[in-house]
């Protein structure tokens, strides 16, 4: 079975991923984040909000992949 990241939890996932050092993981939701769609959903959901407290990081790593898209 694959895994199956939704765009209301994949700042949630991201945040894990990256608080447990799971790079795979964290290539997914990166990967699922540049796509417009999802972006436009989740960058309005509780986890992203969480995402940019906790990980500005990973925010920025976002920015840079959805800006070179």
């Amino acid at each position: 079975m694959g895994v199956r990241i939704g765009r209301e939890t994949v700042g949630k996932v991201l945040g894990c991923a990256e608080m447990h050092n799971c790079p795979e993981l964290k290539r997914l939701c990166h990967d699922l984040f540049v796509v417009e769609k999802t972006f436009k959903i989740a960058v309005l959901t509780d986890g992203y909000f969480q995402l940019m407290q906790s990980f500005p990081s990973v925010i920025d790593e976002i920015r840079a992949r959805v800006q070179t898209k």
